[in-house]
């Protein structure tokens, strides 16, 4: 039992960092059942879990929309990690749905809807119920109603580019795949990049409700719900992988390539890009400097993906051959690049195969470097841990590249 406890407590507080909001801050407290995996004090005082099925079969006035059935998915095995339980490399993608639900209600940024105290299994992130921790009811008080159909896409982790582009983007493909009419979109806008994209979707401004805080609340004549599109028939397992749907990831590559036009500006059509992280909060190369000036002798252009707007960040990615980047959510632009692009991605301390799994959807040439040894314990100071990239590595990779 003490060690059952001790690796609860490993993932929660890695969730903890991972998701950085404060659902999670009473995680400690809670004890899990070992049956059913389901932490038990802090919510069911006031609100139970139940799938989707056992929903539709009390609340027969709630309409379920089916996408897409469950679809498997494999991909050859992440070669820096030995434990594949925690990084499956094959699964399956659950099906995926959408609900109508007349007099709904909605709340927080995350999206969190609940039916008469309810909460519906499907609709949490990679099923892990730790998500619920310390929710507290809706205030009456904080409630605003709409007329009309409400789509929700706002979930957790929708603050971070890859998640938003995969999980948040996808949903909204969903409801234009099943053709599903709304009248106004719930979904956050607190950065630029959430934005751009929904401009670019073609998503009216002024139909947006953009939730401000963990209290904002809404009501409306019909709330509808597209069901998560990543999760998986197993658990996500220290959050070292996000997989994208194949079916989902065309839609969305496809959606904006043809809306966004070729930048005939040079800034922007560079063959040799160098990501730099000097203007993350973690995860930075402490030498990236002595590394560049390197780089830039070989033609390689160094780009801060932070102060470039989304359309810029596409036709930078669509038109290099070559692409050298520490792990983090900005290689998720790697879906703009074109086949036989070379991707090589510095890994620091922390494992995750991510765009190992994407580069072998799109073709990609990808090359994982590990710099340091990765950590057999203690991930979440992994997660976020600086590193320094010895010469030696770098003149590997230039090395590699020249053969080619």
């Amino acid at each position: 039992m003490k060690k059952a406890n001790k690796n609860f407590y490993l993932i929660l507080n890695l969730l903890l960092i991972v998701v950085g909001n404060t659902f999670f801050l009473e995680a400690k407290k809670i004890k899990v059942s070992p049956k059913n995996n389901i932490a038990h004090q802090s919510y069911k005082n006031w609100f139970s879990v139940k799938p989707v099925q056992d929903i539709l079969q009390q609340y027969p006035n709630i309409r379920y929309t089916k996408c897409f059935d469950e679809i498997s998915f494999s991909y050859r095995p992440f070669p820096l990690i030995n434990n594949f339980k925690m990084q499956p490399n094959f699964g399956r993608f659950k099906e995926t749905f959408i609900l109508t639900i007349p007099n709904g209600s909605v709340y927080s940024k995350l999206g969190l809807f609940f039916i008469d105290n309810c909460f519906i299994k499907e609709l949490m992130w990679k099923e892990i119920e730790y998500n619920l921790l310390s929710i507290k009811p809706i205030k009456e008080k904080n409630i605003i109603h709409f007329s009309g159909r409400v789509a929700v896409i706002a979930q957790i982790t929708y603050n971070n580019y890859c998640h938003w582009i995969n999980e948040i983007l996808s949903r909204l493909a969903l409801l234009e795949l099943a053709k599903i009419d709304y009248d106004w979109l719930y979904v956050p806008q607190d950065s630029a990049f959430m934005r751009d994209t929904l401009e670019l979707w073609g998503i009216d401004r002024g139909k947006i409700i953009a939730p401000t805080s963990d209290d904002f609340a809404i009501t409306a004549d019909e709330i509808i719900i597209p069901s998560f599109v990543s999760n998986t028939d197993f658990m996500y397992a220290f959050l070292c992988a996000n997989y994208f749907q194949p079916y989902l990831l065309k839609y969305i590559q496809n959606k904006f390539l043809k809306k966004i036009p070729f930048f005939e500006n040079k800034d922007y059509n560079k063959k040799k890009i160098f990501i730099s992280r000097r203007d993350a909060p973690f995860r930075k190369v402490v030498n990236e400097e002595e590394l560049f000036n390197i780089l830039k002798e070989q033609g390689f252009v160094r780009c801060e993906l932070s102060s470039m707007s989304f359309q810029e960040q596409v036709n930078l990615f669509r038109n290099a051959d070559v692409i050298i980047s520490a792990h983090g959510s900005g290689l998720t632009n790697i879906i703009f690049s074109k086949p036989g692009t070379t991707v090589i991605e510095l890994f620091q301390y922390h494992a995750d195969c991510t765009f190992w799994y994407l580069s072998q959807q799109l073709g990609l040439n990808y090359i994982p470097v590990e710099t340091v040894p990765f950590p057999t314990c203690d991930h979440m100071k992994a997660w976020q841990k600086d590193t320094e990239i010895s010469l030696n590595i770098l003149n590997s990779i230039l090395t590699l590249l020249s053969e080619r």
